[in-house]
């Protein structure tokens, strides 16, 4: 993710989605976009209640987050997020939020 050569994360395709790996690579993704520090900020901390609601096994609360997220995404004017990187990171969100039931 960093563009450094170094493997970041590995999924293995032959288990189940992880949300919990799942979550720490959209963490990850949204590290390396360019966008206001504030608005990065934000999104990283949602993401990091709704990694703590599911370490309590919170599955609901934290689908709840994440579902707010994207709203939120949906609704971020243009210049503090670019609407593609916004779509990108909705599409992670809502893959997670699949599997978390």
């Amino acid at each position: 993710m960093q563009g450094d050569g170094t493997t970041d994360v590995t999924l293995n395709s032959s288990e189940g989605p992880d949300p919990q790996a799942s979550l720490k690579a959209l963490k990850q993704v949204v590290n390396t976009l360019s966008i206001q520090k504030g608005v990065k900020n934000v999104i990283i901390k949602q993401i990091e209640a709704a990694e703590k609601l599911l370490n309590k096994g919170l599955v609901k609360a934290a689908d709840s987050i994440l579902k707010g997220l994207v709203k939120q995404l949906q609704n971020f004017p243009k210049f503090l997020i670019n609407p593609t990187d916004a779509q990108a990171l909705i599409q992670i969100i809502e893959t997670i939020r699949v599997s978390l039931v």
